[in-house]
C-alpha cells in the first residue's frame, strides 16, 4: 500500500509501506540468495518484520510466481518457498 509522504502545490509524493517493503525484500532474497546475494536478507534483519510479515512475502511468492506454472513446477516452487520459511523462522519471530 502506498503511503503519502508529502504534497506540494502540484504534486503528491508516495512511498511504499514498511510491510509492502518487507514483502518485497523477501521475495528478492528468495531470488537473488542461491547466487549468494545476501543483502536483502541484511536488510530484513535490519527493519525487523514479525514473522507474520515475513509469512505475506513467502504468499507473494507462491501466489505472484507460481501463477501460471505448470502444476509439477508449482510443487517446486512451494518446496523452494518452504526451505526458505524454515530459513527465515531461525530471524524472526
Amino acid at each position: 500500500m502506498l503511503k503519502k509522504i508529502e504534497t506540494f502545490e502540484n504534486i503528491e509524493l508516495y512511498a511504499l509501506s514498511l510491510s509492502d517493503i518487507v514483502i518485497l525484500k523477501v521475495a528478492t532474497y528468495f531470488d537473488r540468495r542461491e547466487r549468494g546475494i545476501e543483502r536483502d536478507l541484511e536488510d530484513l534483519l535490519k527493519i525487523k518484520p514479525s514473522f507474520l510479515e515475513i509469512k505475506k512475502g513467502l504468499n507473494f511468492i507462491v501466489e505472484n510466481q507460481g501463477a501460471d506454472l505448470p502444476d509439477k513446477f508449482k510443487k517446486k516452487l512451494k518446496e523452494n518457498v518452504h526451505e526458505l520459511e524454515i530459513e527465515l523462522k531461525k530471524f524472526f519471530k
